[in-house]
């Protein structure tokens, strides 16, 4: 028998294992939320003509005899406004109303507000100082990104501002990872589903709801969920059923104590599962297992669901992450002072526990999580000491961002 892994063994031997899915062709507007296969470059510069960025007008280059005096004349010869365009030359000596976001024509020098200038009888007066100013209210072809400039890396979730980015650069269809289709199974002849009637010595599945909103929050899909009873039949046919839906993962909660009615590696191994790990040294998730049943990764966690939930968060989101195609699926690690004292039994294991960060005068202060709370952190406890004192530095991985 093998020897338990500690955790950050066991997170190896799972991203060793995992591969990311096979790429989509999808258009634009289903790309929310989505990972680029590759970089997605810009297709054009941003702006691709000069504009004004003020209502105004735009001056045409100065004549010679324009440059004395306390103020510059300007011929007015017409108007441009936002989504138009003219193919007339601005010549010296003459100018042209504008608005915000309109081109600016051939020969036009800089934008002049309208409240810092005069017009009378087609004649536009414009003071010599602000003719001079450094500001020119142009907003040049290209100042943003030129072409072929990387507007989304690959393997960035696309945002709203991304999807924005691309929307008005052009992109219409690209290339993502596909997202994997996971299936559930969660073991316990105690278990019925939420909104059954629930009987004495029954209880409702919280593990089904909890992992399947997980799976939805982090952009996966679970493609199938199913409870199953203590029965090895029922089990062997549950996992037979899911092989032949081919998903890209299977997770099961449950039946991996060393009692009676812990089935779940039994079934596991005679389908010729791979055991890549089977026990950790680590509390909770002592009891878990991880491997490849015909090529598909295979998670068994234990049933009851804080455990599920910090072992969720440990092992299978970088596996996840490494199937969606992220470029980064390495864990949030922070140091952070603890608020309180913690007691826990001397050993080689490794304690995890549900936690709460929170900042104080810019430090990251870290306690246990209320039962009742939600966890934005997962405390690392090393049970090399029996007492973790008030202020001690503990290493925590952040499961959410803290702002």
């Amino acid at each position: 028998m093998s020897l338990p892994l500690t955790l950050q063994e066991a997170q190896k031997v799972i991203l060793e294992n995992v591969t990311a899915i096979q790429s989509e062709q999808i258009p634009l507007a289903k790309s929310l939320g989505r990972i680029p296969r590759e970089n997605l470059l810009s297709l054009s510069p941003k702006p691709d003509f000069d504009q004004s960025t003020r209502d105004g007008f735009v001056i045409g280059p100065l004549e010679q005899k324009q440059l004395s005096g306390p103020g510059l004349s300007f011929q007015l010869c017409g108007e441009i406004a936002a989504g138009s365009w003219t193919n007339r030359m601005l010549e010296p000596g003459q100018a042209m109303r504008i608005t915000t976001g309109a081109m600016i024509p051939s020969g036009g020098v800089r934008v002049v507000q309208f409240e810092d200038c005069h017009e009378r009888d087609g004649i536009l007066t414009v003071p010599t100082p602000i003719f001079m100013a450094r500001e020119q209210f142009v907003r040049s072809k290209g100042s943003d990104f030129q072409k072929n400039v990387i507007l989304v890396k690959k393997g960035k979730v696309i945002s709203p501002d991304d999807f924005l980015l691309l929307t008005e650069n052009g992109h219409t269809d690209f290339e993502v990872f596909g997202v994997p289709k996971v299936s559930l199974l969660c073991t316990g002849s105690e278990l019925v589903s939420p909104g059954a009637n629930v009987i004495k010595g029954k209880k409702v599945s919280g593990n089904s709801v909890y992992l399947s909103m997980l799976l939805e929050g982090l952009g996966a899909q679970c493609s199938r969920l199913a409870l199953v009873p203590d029965e090895e039949t029922m089990i062997t046919q549950a996992l037979e059923e899911e092989l032949d839906r081919k998903p890209a993962m299977i997770i099961t909660t449950g039946g991996m104590g060393p009692g009676k009615y812990d089935l779940v590696e039994r079934t596991f191994r005679k389908h010729g599962g791979q055991i890549l790990y089977s026990k950790l040294m680590l509390r909770p998730g002592k009891a878990t297992l991880f491997g490849l049943l015909k090529g598909i990764p295979f998670f068994a966690l234990p049933g009851p669901p804080p455990a599920v939930k910090l072992l969720f968060h440990e092992l299978i989101v970088p596996a996840l992450k490494k199937m969606m195609g992220y470029q980064n699926f390495e864990l949030r690690r922070v140091k952070a002072l603890l608020s309180h004292e913690i007691k826990v039994q001397k050993s080689d294991f490794m304690y995890l526990k549900g936690a709460v960060i929170t900042t104080d005068e810019e430090r990251l202060v870290i306690r246990v999580a209320k039962k009742e709370e939600s966890i934005n952190s997962i405390l690392y406890l090393p049970g090399t000491k029996y007492t973790y004192k008030y202020a001690s530095v503990v290493s925590a991985h952040l499961v959410t961002p803290l702002f």
